[in-house]
């Protein structure tokens, strides 16, 4: 939403600026299995089978955005903007020891948590058009710290603790962009976004790793896309672009005895992007988008926090997202 007054500019809306998705793994995935196989090894031999898996989570986080920018002349305009995120993990898992070579009954393990946080960050642009068809941007979004509080609905496995605090930031990042405008109804855009995550807070490893920090296993990483805009009429407008997302790993197998790494698989991926754009009005117009992301096929990562088990894992991953959204002008 915006509103304009000579050459100032002020601007507002509401976005999913991480997370933005719940699965559901009715049959467990690879996170219970570790649950599983650290759970029975602990009963010595009295069960021999995890069975009943499911795990299901969901990650949300709303930011919220209000700024302003101002046209300093015809070819240069500067902004900025103070936003602030409010963030919510969930996660259900659990499962059951069973197959007792003693005939002990089954042992359901169940784990329920929720996690909020809040923080507040900045950005700020600069918007140049060196001609009618030629545009450049830039800007800077500051690292928002976010310090989630934990509450613990059931923990069999022992993992959590109610109350206990942990940071997981939203990197800082820098970006920038350009795009031509060719005639009235076609454009080409370029964008690139750097993150800075090894300057954000994920909280610490294990002893399997020898309590590295997370964001620093992880190391920084980097986005290139590409994409075009269609004028099919006045109103309606056509999109369809790629984006390459890459990471500068500095230990993947360390970062990923994280909870719910398997489960998001980080890593180098492409995605595929259409979208329409129908003018309502002079002041409203409506969006909606689609995108196929997809990761590199039969990627295999070491199961560090399963050693002193020699333990490769094999991830597979693709992702559909739909968005839709409303641009009012005032």
């Amino acid at each position: 939403m915006s509103f304009n007054k000579d050459n100032w500019a002020i601007t507002g809306g509401v976005f999913i600026s991480g997370g933005g998705a719940t699965a559901n793994y009715s049959s467990g995935s690879i996170t219970t299995d570790m649950i599983g196989f650290g759970a029975l090894a602990e009963t010595f031999g009295a069960y021999t089978r995890a069975g009943s898996q499911y795990l299901e989570a969901s990650s949300y986080y709303l930011t919220t955005m209000i700024g302003a920018s101002y046209e300093i002349n015809d070819m240069i305009a500067v902004g900025a903007n103070a936003r602030y995120t409010s963030a919510k993990n969930k996660a259900k898992a659990g499962l059951t020891l069973t197959d007792s070579p003693f005939d002990l009954p089954d042992v359901p393990i169940a784990y329920d948590v929720e996690e909020d946080a809040t923080g507040m960050g900045a950005s700020f642009g600069i918007f140049i058009t060196p001609s009618e068809e030629f545009a450049f941007a830039a800007r800077y979004e500051t690292m928002v710290p976010l310090e989630f509080k934990t509450k613990v609905n059931q923990d069999d496995i022992g993992i959590s603790m109610d109350g206990e605090k942990h940071n997981r930031d939203l990197p800082a990042v820098f970006a920038a962009g350009v795009s031509y405008q060719w005639n009235e109804r076609f454009k080409t855009l370029a964008d690139f976004n750097y993150y800075f995550q090894t300057a954000a807070d994920w909280g610490n490893s294990d002893v399997a790793t020898a309590g590295r920090s997370y964001s620093d296993m992880a190391g920084n990483a980097s986005s290139y896309a590409v994409g075009m805009e269609y004028g099919v009429t006045e109103k309606l407008m056509f999109s369809l672009g790629s984006i390459y997302t890459s990471f500068a790993w500095d230990d993947e197998a360390g970062y990923y005895t994280s909870l719910g790494a398997y489960e998001t698989v980080p890593g180098n991926n492409v995605s595929i992007n259409t979208g329409v754009k129908f003018q309502l009005n002079p002041k409203i117009a409506i969006n909606a988008g689609y995108a196929n992301t997809m990761w590199s096929k039969d990627r295999t990562v070491k199961a560090v926090n399963l050693a002193p088990a020699d333990v490769d894992v094999t991830t597979n991953n693709k992702m559909s997202t739909f968005a839709i959204g409303v641009d009012i002008n005032l």
